[in-house]
């Protein structure tokens, strides 16, 4: 059977020069925010949960979206979860809200909720 290169009807749209610098700029966000959540010396993206306390792969959630005029590259409004977690965000399950200094998280079917104090402070790492 004879094979022929697959041709995409449409081309692939290119990102702008704005936006290749300010996904730049989310990842050495990231960076900054996993090494003050303390990270594992094995993996770069690998460190604990502020949620649910577990070492896992990070993920940069926004506290306040884009589209509630929330800024991507602003420190206060970035933290890093894990995947299930910023899942639960994502949908709805569970709620992030910044008071003063601290996160405070809230499960919004069980209204349990728990303060995280200084979620910007960097965490003592003892070895």
């Amino acid at each position: 059977m004879k094979r022929t290169e697959l041709k995409r009807r449409t081309p692939m749209k290119r990102i702008s020069k704005k936006m290749q610098r300010q996904r730049a700029k989310e990842v050495v966000l990231k960076k900054q925010i996993l090494k003050e959540q303390g990270r594992c010396g094995m993996d770069d993206s690998r460190a604990a949960c502020l949620i649910c306390g577990k070492w896992a792969l990070l993920h940069k959630h926004e506290i306040k979206s884009r589209g509630q005029c929330g800024d991507a590259l602003d420190r206060k409004n970035c933290v890093c979860i894990c995947g299930s977690c910023h899942e639960d965000c994502t949908n709805g399950i569970i709620k992030l809200v910044v008071d003063e200094d601290d996160l405070v998280v809230t499960w919004v079917k069980t209204s349990k909720t728990k303060r995280i104090l200084n979620y910007m402070k960097p965490l003592e790492v003892t070895a």
